[in-house]
């Protein structure tokens, strides 16, 4: 996969990651393809299971998208714990990693959320990882990239560490910093060109079921437990549409290179496991 430009910051602050990713190779997968889009962006939260987001009355603007667009109800983390998940979503495989280790434990590179910084191709692009403030610049500007990576800190991502909020508290603010960023992103001038979307989705459950089978599909299970994806099209029907596949992130990843016009990467590849692209929420 050949990357334009990418733009990432250490998950200790706010962060968000651009990549724009210029229409090469062929699509993956016949029949009713994926249309191509211009812009998708990724919102990567942590660490929470579906059962905790969808009706949970304190993630109201979640379930409000939920409700409106497209709920994969059967999607799953393929492993624990969150860094590799992070790599596999991007690079089809989490390549062996079990834990989140610094990269190398190198200071420079210490963020177990910036799967950019494993890939030999990406982790020289320090200059180019930014803030989330730029995504706001971005929009205005209508210079959003292709792909987006958002990552937000650990007090936003319902994660949670050192000083943050109780666990109420994580859920009720990561809902509130989705509810920002997605609110932005409609109201730009970019989301009314196109086809464009926005995904939500999580990392991995919350350890409950670790290890259990059930707790992932389509060649991973034993998974990373089972999560919310919420996919947000700017072409959309008029009715909300509720996907009962079984998912995972190779299977988001492989719909991000059907979108882009890119070959399958590692494991996005296994259609014989069950991996399949995300087709009724990004083609509705």
């Amino acid at each position: 996969m050949k990357l334009k430009r990418i733009a990432l910051i250490a998950a200790a602050v706010v962060a968000v990651a651009w990549v724009a990713i210029p229409g090469a190779g062929s699509a993956s997968t016949a029949g009713p393809a994926i249309p191509h889009y211009q812009h998708i962006v990724e919102i990567m939260m942590e660490n929470t299971s579906y059962d905790t987001i969808i009706g949970n009355p304190l993630a109201p603007h979640i379930n409000a998208l939920a409700s409106k667009y497209g709920l994969a109800t059967d999607y799953f983390g393929v492993t624990h714990p969150s860094e590799p998940n992070y790599v596999a979503n991007l690079g089809g495989s989490f390549f062996g990693i079990q834990d989140d280790n610094q990269f190398y434990c190198t200071p420079a590179l210490s963020s177990k959320h910036n799967p950019f910084l494993n890939f030999a191709g990406t982790q020289g692009a320090l200059a180019n990882m930014v803030p989330d403030t730029q995504l706001a610049t971005d929009l205005a500007s209508n210079s959003l990239p292709n792909f987006s990576l958002v990552v937000p800190d650990q007090c936003h991502d319902m994660h949670g560490t050192g000083g943050c909020s109780t666990t109420n508290g994580l859920i009720s603010a990561g809902d509130a910093y989705v509810r920002d960023t997605v609110k932005a992103i409609l109201h730009s001038k970019a989301w009314h060109h196109g086809n464009d979307a926005v995904v939500i989705t999580w990392d991995e459950d919350d350890f409950s079921d670790e290890g259990q089978p059930g707790t992932g599909c389509c060649g991973a299970d034993p998974g990373g437990g089972h999560v919310a994806t919420i996919v947000i099209t700017n072409k959309g029907n008029k009715h909300p549409i509720t996907d009962g596949t079984p998912y995972n992130h190779y299977s988001l990843l492989l719909s991000l290179e059907d979108a882009f016009g890119l070959p399958c990467l590692a494991n996005a590849c296994d259609s014989a496991d069950g991996v399949v692209p995300m087709t009724p929420l990004f083609h509705p």
